[in-house]
């Protein structure tokens, strides 16, 4: 009887340890998870980066997704994310690659330099927005709820309040509640996705996903990359030809 006594004592006991490591371990998780969105989502502080497509120094009020502001975000993302944003920045490398050598064919030496005929807007576009978090400046007010379980992924909602500017004056205020949802990879809790719905200072709407983001982004730089080699590798130049005697003017 002290035997069995005993026994259902230490079963109870394990069990109950079981119970407490795996709620301190599931919260510890959720906290992991919660670092990981607000690492990405946190206001962006201004500060000075080296723009690729010229080498010169500009200030940024919003994250570029460059190869050195991702790096350190990276192990936040699932594989899938990673590859989507990988598959961005190769493209990114070849696009100035054609460009760096159209400009060697033409001895052009400015890293500033851009071909002549190939529409740069949609680039710098891409080039300075952050399309992690779907920003092209710091929201006025940010806030990130709880962690919600559903079909077996962990979500975040990241709500925020934006102030649009147009050219010459103040548009007014937008909104944006993006949904993140984390997946389990490799015994973490990483961003799969990220769902915004944007409602602008007109009141339209609009939805956006961090994975189509990302294939925009890299159809872009890939169509500019087409159009730039498909430029002639150098210049023509075409020599005068004489006028005839005839059509020459005499003074």
């Amino acid at each position: 009887m002290m035997r069995r006594w005993v026994f259902m004592c230490f079963s109870r006991g394990l069990v109950a340890s079981l119970m407490v490591t795996a709620i301190v371990d599931g919260a510890t998780q959720q906290d992991a998870a919660r670092e990981a969105v607000s690492g990405v989502f946190s206001k962006y502080l201004e500060r000075k980066e080296v723009w690729p497509l010229s080498d010169l120094p500009i200030y940024t009020r919003v994250r570029p997704l460059w190869r050195s502001n991702f790096e350190p975000l990276r192990t936040y993302f699932s594989a899938r994310q990673q590859r989507n944003v990988d598959q961005f920045l190769h493209a990114l490398t070849g696009l100035l690659s054609s460009r760096d050598r159209i400009a060697k064919s033409r001895e052009i030496t400015a890293k500033w330099w851009w071909p002549t005929g190939i529409n740069s807007l949609p680039v710098y576009d891409v080039m300075s927005r952050d399309l992690l978090t779907d920003r092209s400046d710091n929201p006025d007010q940010m806030s990130i709820s709880k962690p919600e379980m559903l079909n077996g992924k962990l979500e975040f909602t990241v709500k925020e309040v934006f102030t649009e500017v147009g050219q010459d004056r103040v548009l007014g205020k937008g909104t944006k509640i993006s949904m993140v949802d984390l997946i389990r990879e490799d015994g973490r809790w990483l961003i799969d996705e990220v769902t915004s719905t944007i409602v602008d200072a007109n009141g339209d709407t609009r939805v956006d996903t961090l994975s189509q983001l990302l294939r925009d982004a890299t159809k872009t730089l890939r169509d500019t990359e087409r159009a730039i080699k498909s430029l002639p590798q150098k210049l023509e130049i075409r020599k005068g030809q004489a006028l005839r005697n005839g059509l020459q003017h005499e003074p």
